[in-house]
């Protein structure tokens, strides 16, 4: 028996060992994106307001899958590499943060995946993305001295 989409469109994660493509389209995927603003008081014109960065984008997905879809699902959990995301509203480089299932009819499951953007599809785009894993903090190379050097102030 066929499955009939829900939405025109085709989503898909793609790795490179596994595949997570479901016969239905998600029912919901919300995209979200942080700014960090911070806010300083003026004397005489109230306050001013510097952008400090962002963080990557989060992509929440919830839909149903079939029980013949769930092995993929479990791989997608238990990989930890990137993923290429494709889907009408957003496609780009992400990783699987977290998600689960649960049972929602005769074969059928509902599931939810938190994902983020490893930053290679983000605006402004510096060539760093998600810090490599055990990197805590900028490296010796990475640093523009300059802005460091008292004569440039």
């Amino acid at each position: 028996m066929p499955v009939p989409q829900i939405k025109m469109g085709r989503f898909s994660l793609r790795g490179e060992s596994h595949i997570f493509a479901p016969s239905i389209y998600p029912t919901e995927i919300v995209v979200s994106k942080e700014r960090t603003k911070a806010r300083n008081e003026n004397l005489c014109e109230g306050e001013t307001v510097d952008d400090t960065g962002s963080k990557n984008r989060e992509i929440l997905v919830t839909g149903k899958i079939l029980r013949s879809e769930l092995q993929a699902f479990d791989d997608l959990l238990d990989d930890g590499t990137e993923f290429d995301m494709l889907a009408d509203e957003w496609v780009g480089e992400v990783e699987v943060l977290d998600g689960e299932y649960r049972g929602a009819g005769l074969d059928m499951y509902r599931f939810k995946l938190n994902l983020i953007s490893t930053g290679r599809d983000e605006g402004g785009y510096t060539g760093n993305g998600i810090l490599s894993r055990g990197s805590a903090a900028p490296t010796a190379e990475t640093i523009d001295w300059r802005y460091f050097n008292s004569t440039d102030l």
